[in-house]
């Protein structure tokens, strides 16, 4: 079965540096070969063909199209019906997560954290190409691109500026530090400049004014505040001027003499810069959630709040700025962008632009004084596009996190469910009363496990909050969305058995879906376990057994019968049988209690094999399905188990950091360690195929193994995956892995 990720866990500083120090080394490793390439015998050169979903954690629009950090991916997406948009191609995965994403021209520019900037030629949105890929010192964190111009926010290194008037050959011009983590920057222009300002705005080649134009710099550089530089020489920018703030500036957007901060969990300031040698704090907005993001257009400032969602904010009066409302359905929002529109044509708007005279003083960015009032005119209408991870994300204290970074596997969900779950791009009109939903560009966010019903290329997908998901794999190269359904706790796995599907919905307990029409499942009967559903598995009851209907009348074996019953690994609950076609529809028929957190199970010759986390492997005798009897414990408190895959006598253990676990299983009552193979990160899922194993082994990828008879294993290939493989599953000649936050990634694995 596949894993089920359900909570995040919030680092301290001295263990996010601690990680982004473990990323560093990881990535010089891949570096140099990314571990051992996938040779023949193998299953040939496999790399992910293509990427189904995944996080969208960074947008920029320019003209008809949306460019999307879609996991390590970046996405076109066609918006010439803003009702509907279209999804285009999708490039090559890079090393880690997109943070921040700019356009100018036929290029993209991607800030991709510890892998520095990627750079993109995207004349064909149906295939952009990589075609450039700039190392920095540290993690850059976002790009703004000006005329022929790229400044990046390089975290603890500060700021950086690169000659792209060649894209394909970026060019360093010059540096400066901030005393913080440089999260993100905006970049002011004097009068008749031209070009674009912030937040991955187009850019635009002016010919400006004679002499030495006037280039600000704003950077939220975290703990210390706004920094302001002066980048009017490219080659030495250094700053002018600062004000701090109290909480962590995480974005910066400008209009005129008004700077917007995104303070996290301080809320919204909103600075006067009309001497941007003195920035003066005028106002603050508190705001449900954490402000993350932050875009201007006119005199409207939207903000990607994280769980707080989509907010539109009115600065008309800056120094009293007015929530107008939230966008409805919106989850964890990451990044936002807006641009003018025009009927049903979408054009691009020089998003937070400003136009400043060269002695500083405002000039014609919004022809009034900072404590006056900005105008609410400009677009007749504008579409605004957000970001949604669908999940909680617990950003990086140093840096902005790769988003999928913090959902490992450290334990089970413990907040209430946020919006529908739904991630992926929102796509938004502001009224006056807020916003209105225009469309969206759905991307499954939390891939946690899945199903295929056998026969057909119909995959059922566990998408943790955004519930159970349909997808047609009929075009590997293209999967189809056929539906979806939301349930009321968080989908963590699934099975599929006929017309029915069995899930193990978290908080909500069990749920027996009808999947008669796939693109329509059904909600038909659920159990709500004592625990948190977290791993299914589906068997017949032991034809030589009483039923359990027998058991509880007291019967003995001559009136045994035989069906098919779900176990149920329901984390503190342990495991729970049900009977998911009982008269009255779905019941629990019994349980067994396990020391650990029951994380999974798999039903094997009578047995049940329980993956219980820190309780290690448990196996239980089910010849009395009301009463499993456990018969072995290995490896408690010594391995943490994820997985259990077995194959005739053997049985192979995710082992977490303890790496995979071979077993010999033909006495179920006596299991013998075979062999053990420690991995470069922890082993999760496993599948079996053939004379082949392969694991999903977090930021290590997916790993291809084999043992010979005596258990001795060895590593035949391997292959770096974006985001962190959490489960396996084979079908066809084609691997379909459950990266997390980095989507359904499909491998072909020709013989």
């Amino acid at each position: 079965m596949w894993l089920r990720s359900r909570a995040l866990r919030i680092y301290g500083p001295p263990v996010a540096l601690a990680l982004l120090v473990a990323g560093s080394v990881w990535w010089l490793g891949r570096d140099h070969g990314a571990g051992p390439g996938p040779d023949r015998a193998a299953g040939g050169d496999a790399l992910p063909e293509r990427q189904f979903g995944g996080s969208v954690s960074a947008v920029a629009v320019s003209g008809e199209r949306a460019w999307l950090g879609t996991g390590n991916r970046l996405q076109a997406v066609d918006l010439s019906d803003p009702r509907i948009p279209v999804p285009l191609g999708q490039s090559d995965a890079l090393p880690e997560a997109i943070r921040s994403v700019a356009v100018a021209g036929d290029y993209v520019y991607a800030a991709a954290g510890l892998s520095g900037l990627a750079v993109f030629d995207a004349a064909d949105p149906n295939q952009p190409v990589r075609v450039g890929l700039v190392d920095t010192p540290w993690a850059t964190n976002d790009v703004v691109v000006a005329d022929g111009l790229a400044y990046l926010a390089d975290g603890s290194r500060g700021v950086r500026i690169f000659d792209v008037s060649d894209p394909t050959l970026p060019r360093p011009l010059g540096a400066t530090d901030t005393p913080g983590d440089a999260l993100s920057l905006a970049v002011a222009r004097p009068t008749g400049q031209g070009g674009s300002g912030s937040d991955g705005g187009s850019g635009s080649d002016g010919d400006g004014d004679d002499g030495d134009p006037t280039i600000l710099v704003y950077v939220a550089d975290w703990g210390t505040g706004v920094r302001v530089l002066d980048a009017s020489d490219p080659a030495a920018p250094h700053e002018i001027g600062w004000i701090d703030t109290p909480g962590v500036a995480s974005d910066v957007a400008v209009n005129g003499d008004v700077l917007v901060v995104a303070d996290r969990e301080e809320g919204l300031r909103i600075v006067d810069v009309s001497t941007p040698a003195a920035p003066r704090d005028v106002a603050a907005l508190a705001l449900p959630g954490v402000p993350e993001r932050v875009a201007l257009i006119g005199a409207i400032a939207y903000v990607a709040a994280q769980e707080g969602g989509a907010l539109a904010i009115d600065l008309s009066d800056p120094t009293a700025p007015v929530l107008l409302g939230g966008l409805e359905g919106a989850t964890v929002v990451v990044d936002v962008a807006v641009v003018a529109a025009a009927g049903d044509d979408v054009a691009a708007v020089e998003v937070a632009a400003v136009e400043v005279e060269a002695d500083g003083a405002s000039g014609a960015g919004t022809g009034a004084e900072t404590g006056g009032a900005m105008s609410r005119g400009g677009p007749p209408a504008a579409h605004v596009f957000f970001a949604d991870v669908g999940t909680r994300v617990a950003p990086a204290v140093d840096s902005r996190a790769d988003l999928w970074a913090r959902m490992h596997i450290w334990g089970v969900e413990g907040a209430p469910k946020v919006a529908a779950g739904l991630a992926g791009m929102h796509i938004a009109t502001i009224v006056d009363s807020g916003m209105e939903r225009v469309g969206m560009y759905f991307s499954p966010s939390l891939i946690e496990g899945g199903d295929i019903v056998p026969g057909t290329d119909i995959l059922y997908l566990a998408d943790g909050l955004a519930g159970v998901l349909v997808v047609d794999l009929s075009k590997p190269s293209a999967p189809e969305l056929l539906g979806s359904l939301d349930l009321p706790g968080a989908t963590h796995d699934i099975r599929v058995d006929g017309d029915h599907a069995l899930v193990a919905a978290g908080e909500a307990g069990f749920v027996l879906l009808n999947i008669t029409n796939p693109r329509n499942p059904l909600v038909i009967g659920t159990v709500d376990s004592p625990g948190e559903a977290l791993g299914i598995a589906l068997a017949e009851e032991p034809a030589d057994a009483p039923s359990a209907d027998a058991q509880a009348d007291g019967e003995d074996a001559s009136a045994a019968g035989s069906r098919r019953l779900v176990y149920m690994a329901d984390g503190p609950g342990g495991l729970r049988v049900i009977d998911p076609y009982g008269p009255d529809g779905p019941v629990e028929v019994g349980f067994a209690d396990t020391p650990g957190n029951s994380w999974d199970v798999t039903v094997s010759g009578g047995y049940a094999y329980i993956s219980d986390r820190p309780g290690g492997l448990r196996i239980f005798d089910l010849a009395q399905p009301m009463s499993p009897r456990e018969v072995a414990v290995r490896y408690e408190h010594e391995a943490d188990i994820l997985d259990v895959t077995v194959v005739g006598d053997r049985a192979w253990l995710a082992g977490g950091l303890t790496g995979v676990i071979l077993l010999d299983v033909s006495d179920p009552t006596a299991p013998e360690e075979l062999g053990v193979l420690a991995l470069d990160d922890r082993a999760i899922g496993v599948a079996h195929d053939g004379d082949r194993v392969y694991v999903a082994a977090g930021t290590a990828g997916l790993r291809a193994l084999t043992a010979g008879s005596s258990g001795t294993m060895r590593e035949l290939a391997g292959w770096a995956m974006p985001g962190s493989s959490e489960r396996v599953l084979r079908h066809g000649d084609r691997l379909y892995v459950a990266a997390e936050m980095g989507g359904l990634q499909i491998v072909p694995i020709g013989r």
